[in-house]
């Protein structure tokens, strides 16, 4: 015991130093190589603990709880997001990112289009123009049936069914162009009606009526009906007897 007690008093005692010279010592100075960093110092938007206080950028209460160099004190409208803060650049997306109490301000909107069908593909003839996208719009704007999820640009193609599937204006196997919008190509199957024609048919089937056979005795030369000969005789000997 007595051995250790010489030893103790022996030994020397490392007293703390104000290694900067801010007139703090290694005890209470959180930083001795930086004079700028002691109990005293007034605390920065610098990432720093100045004030040796255990908070980084506490400015008017609070630390810097995101890291972005700011703390609510110093302005930081959302200390949870980093990319939110006094000194960040606005830009195009509902949101106040530089803390100055405006949205979207001095930035140009974009341009948005209807996806009716979900396939993430939009209609290009449906659009909006704001900053944040609506419900039921996307960036783009290359979908020529919309109301077709199977249909859009990329979708396999079924040859010949008269549907453009993959929206590249064409339906390979199928006949005449298809525009794609409806599914529905050019219709080349009608042709023009070539089965009428003159009528050749003769409505009168019946035999002739007397009116019929002496008009054909007067107009028609002896020698060629039947019997000319006979009928001639005939009417010869008649006349003959008036005598």
């Amino acid at each position: 015991m007595l051995t250790l007690a010489f030893a103790l008093l022996a030994s020397p005692v490392h007293a703390a130093v104000d290694a900067d010279g801010d007139g703090y010592d290694s005890a209470v100075d959180c930083d001795d190589s930086d004079p700028t960093v002691n109990p005293s110092a007034v605390e920065a938007i610098d990432g720093v603990d100045n004030d040796c206080n255990g908070l980084v950028d506490d400015i008017g209460g609070g630390g810097d709880a995101d890291g972005d160099g700011y703390s609510p004190g110093a302005g930081d409208c959302d200390d949870g997001d980093r990319s939110v803060n006094p000194g960040a650049t606005e830009v195009c997306d509902g949101r106040d990112n530089d803390c100055d109490a405006r949205v979207d301000e001095g930035v140009p909107p974009h341009t948005w289009y209807a996806d009716a069908d979900a396939d993430a593909f939009g209609d290009p003839a449906t659009s909006l123009t704001q900053c944040s996208p609506p419900a039921g719009y996307v960036v783009d704007n290359t979908d020529c049936d919309d109301g077709n999820a199977s249909v859009h640009p990329g979708a396999p193609e079924v040859d010949g069914d008269g549907i453009d599937q993959d929206c590249d204006g064409t339906d390979p196997g199928g006949t005449g162009s298809d525009t794609g919008d409806t599914g529905t190509g050019s219709d080349t199957g009608s042709t023009a009606d070539t089965g009428s024609g003159a009528d050749t048919a003769t409505d009168d089937t019946g035999g002739p009526s007397a009116a019929d056979t002496h008009a054909l005795c007067a107009t028609t030369p002896a020698a060629a009906l039947p019997f000319a000969g006979a009928l001639a005789a005939v009417a010869a000997f008649a006349r003959r007897r008036r005598r």
